[in-house]
């Protein structure tokens, strides 16, 4: 089986095409990265004003009872994880503030969504999404000649007559794809919390990391089984 890995991999290594759309997703990749990145930072800067405004506002009252000094409301803006450089989640849809106010229990308002338009419906350009559909196809694109090229090229029934069954070789095959992927999606992913630390300043609970981690490697796993 390893054997198999190997000539699967310098099967690779001599298909131009294949290089070309490996360098292209090395490269969409780092570029959803840096953008997601850039965008967050700023996010982070322009919320951090806003909410030191509305707070000196609110304390800037004349003095006054605290019932009607309540009323007076405050915004509360939603902070950027470290987390969101990755993945936003659905904060784009949800909205990232909302008005506080005594008896009264307001919806998140701003969303990006609302400003953007029916474009965002495609997805937000971050690093999941270059996991979520641009590995998928890059998938299909490396494997589909894995099994159909044998037979095309009348090496199946040799490595038949090896004493492998089909199976394992059928293994071989998805764990040469997958590994492959599962390593640019882990650089990508170690990348972008690394990087959304030192911009954001703060911390990724470990169990957080490990729980995406896992989802997008079965994710990754089951496109290579396809």
């Amino acid at each position: 089986m390893r054997l198999i890995m190997l000539n699967e991999w310098r099967q690779w290594a001599r298909e131009r095409r294949l290089i070309a759309l490996l360098i292209f997703g090395v490269v969409i990749g780092a570029v959803a990265l840096w953008h997601q990145l850039d965008y967050q930072a700023d996010l982070l800067d322009v919320r951090q004003d806003a909410q030191q405004k509305s707070r000196r506002e609110w304390l800037s009252q004349e003095p006054k009872h605290p019932h009607m000094a309540a009323h007076f409301g405050n915004y509360a803006y939603k902070k950027p994880s470290p987390m969101h450089g990755f993945d936003p989640g659905l904060t784009p849809y949800t909205g990232s503030s909302v008005y506080m106010e005594p008896h009264r229990q307001n919806d998140f308002l701003f969303s990006q969504s609302q400003e953007n338009g029916t474009g965002l419906r495609f997805g937000w350009l971050s690093p999941a999404l270059i996991c979520q559909l641009v590995f998928p196809l890059l998938i299909i694109l490396f494997s589909f000649n894995g099994i159909n090229g044998e037979r095309e090229r009348g090496t199946l029934p040799l490595l038949l007559a090896q004493g492998i069954d089909l199976r394992r070789i059928l293994f071989a095959k998805t764990l040469a794809t997958f590994l492959v992927f599962e390593l640019g999606f882990t650089v990508l992913f170690a990348a972008t919390l690394g990087m959304s630390r030192l911009v954001m300043a703060t911390t990724v609970p470990v169990s957080t990391m490990l729980y995406v981690w896992s989802i997008y490697t079965l994710y990754l796993f089951c496109w290579s089984l396809l």
